[in-house]
Parts: C-alpha cells; sequence; structure tokens
C-alpha cells in the first residue's frame, strides 16, 4: 500500500483532488470531517479545548463555537499551536484507524490542509500539492465560506507560505484553470505511482 498526502492552503482545491480520486474508488480520509467530530458535544476532545481555553469557546447549547475559537486561534500562534495539538492526536488516531480498515487497497489518500505542519508528511509515501494564488485563494474562499476577507487574510497568514510547502511536495498541482485540467493532472499523478 502507498499512502498520498494531499494538502494545500484555504480554498486551494484540495476537495476538487480528493472528490476526482473517489470517483477512482480510491479511499480518501478526510482530516477536516475528522476534525469537525473531533469536537462534538461532550467528546473528549472538547473537553480538553474547553479546559485549555475556557468557556468562551463554547456555544450555550455546549457546542464548540467555531468562530469564537478561531478568533483566538488565528490571531496568537500560542494558542493554535495548543489548538493543534490537541485535535491533531485525535485525527492522526482516526487516520490510523482508516489506513489499518483499507490496508489491502494500493493506494489510500490522506486529505490534510495542514499536512507538512503537522509533520505527518512524513508519514505518507507521496506529498501532492495542490497550488493557488493568493488572490484565487481570497476570492474562492470569499464565495464558499461565510467568513470575511479579513478571517481569510489572518488564517492564511497562520498557514505555512506556499513557497515553503512547495519544498516538501512530491507532485504540485497548478489549480489556476478550470476542474477538468485540475484533474487531468491527477489522472497523469496516479499513472507514475
Amino acid at each position: 500500500m502507498k499512502i498520498i498526502g494531499v494538502t494545500g492552503g484555504i480554498a486551494s482545491g484540495k476537495s476538487t483532488v480528493t472528490a476526482y480520486l473517489r470517483k477512482q474508488n480510491i479511499p480518501v480520509f478526510d482530516a477536516d470531517a475528522s476534525a469537525h467530530e473531533a469536537v462534538l458535544p461532550g467528546s473528549a476532545c472538547l473537553l480538553q479545548l474547553k479546559a485549555a481555553f475556557g468557556g468562551q469557546i463554547l456555544t450555550e447549547a455546549g457546542e464548540l463555537d467555531r468562530k469564537a475559537m478561531a478568533a483566538l486561534a488565528f490571531n496568537d500562534r500560542k494558542i493554535l499551536n495548543k489548538l493543534e495539538s490537541i485535535v491533531h492526536s485525535y485525527v492522526w488516531r482516526q487516520a490510523e484507524e482508516f489506513i489499518t480498515k483499507h490496508k489491502k487497497a494500493p493506494l489510500v489518500v490522506l486529505d490534510v490542509p495542514l499536512l507538512i505542519e503537522s509533520a505527518w508528511h512524513k508519514k505518507v509515501d507521496y506529498v501532492w500539492l495542490v497550488a493557488i494564488s493568493e488572490e484565487k485563494q481570497i476570492k474562492r474562499a470569499l464565495a464558499r465560506d461565510a467568513i470575511t476577507e479579513e478571517e481569510i487574510r489572518a488564517r492564511i497568514k497562520m498557514q505555512m507560505p506556499l513557497a515553503e510547502k512547495r519544498k516538501y511536495a512530491t507532485i504540485i498541482f497548478d489549480n489556476t484553470g478550470s476542474v477538468e485540467q485540475l484533474e487531468q493532472q491527477v489522472a497523469a499523478a496516479l499513472r507514475t505511482i
């Protein structure tokens, strides 16, 4: 089994790449979905976050207040690091279970936005980076997410710069064109494995 780690910044096109891979019947682990699951009300992970950051990160219903957590984390590197250490340990356990479950598959994909920052790039055979200009990232994120341009820029600023990520990539997909062009690049990359 070979493990591909797919990464890239916010609104870079990772989901387009992984959707194409799923259509090829390749198992894909979604780290973002696992991170959302990690902080469900009553979860051990959410309790750790509350202990670390206080009750202000919870809604009245006891759910994670994502806007409040983001406001804290994306303005303070220490808080972001603590948040990531708590959530990433849960997500990695889920990823390991996923890999074990699909151990007979020739390829398994881990869709992990912070693949390099979390050092998970050392746990995969290939690092596939989806690259896009910052301005296109902002435009796409504004169209997709219910956050402001200022919030998007803060998130981009807290992520590893694209130029640095390129140093770790086995393959870099240029996502400045159409969906079809991106899928063609992915198909070509699959043929090399």
